[in-house]
């Protein structure tokens, strides 16, 4: 690297604090550029984001009114693909559960039933 900062007078190597402080010196327009375009792209890639999922969320719910206004709600919600957040929740198919059997430490065996 070429450094033009003068070299100390007692040959003691300069120190990482004293580099970077020439190299603010030297730069300070450069970084305050560099930084200040960060923070630019960063706000606008967040804006973006926000405006997107802004727009989803719109775009949900018309979709939801859209079914729920049909009269074959079933068969536009089947149709429509994969289930969202705002679609009923339909139950399980019931099934049958075994009972089981539960041992106390002090050696009693109950039937836990279902």
């Amino acid at each position: 690297m070429n450094d033009s900062a003068p070299a100390p007078e007692d040959d003691e190597p300069t120190s990482i604090t004293e580099k970077a402080k020439n190299l603010r010196k030297k730069h300070k327009e450069k970084m305050i550029f560099a930084i200040s375009a960060g923070l630019l792209v960063a706000g606008v890639l967040i804006k973006q984001a926000m405006d997107q999922s802004a727009t989803e969320g719109a775009e949900d719910t018309e979709s939801a009114e859209d079914v729920e206004g049909s009269e074959d709600t079933e068969d536009a919600g089947a149709a429509s693909g994969p289930s969202t957040a705002k679609d009923p929740r339909k139950s399980p198919v019931e099934h049958e559960v075994s009972g089981y059997t539960r041992t106390f430490p002090d050696g009693r065996v109950i039937d836990i039933a279902p």
